[in-house]
């Protein structure tokens, strides 16, 4: 059975800094979306590119447990 992620803004903050690609695309994203706020756009990552997607899901696995610490 598939483990459902909720959505930690803190977690994908740092997932974003460490990650190249996530940061490329929040910052495509700022740009062309000047009215919405980072969490929106955090939001909109997390939807498209962390679930469905193991290698970055396990990362942001990394980045909760590191929440919870």
């Amino acid at each position: 059975m598939k483990e459902n992620l909720e959505f930690n803004v803190a977690a994908m903050k740092n997932l974003v800094k460490k990650d190249r690609y996530l940061s490329f695309i929040k910052n495509d994203l700022s740009i062309r979306n000047l009215n919405e706020n980072e969490e929106y756009i955090l939001l909109i990552l997390f939807n498209s590119n962390v679930l469905d997607n193991s290698s970055y899901e396990a990362a942001y696995k990394v980045e909760l447990e590191n929440q919870s610490n």
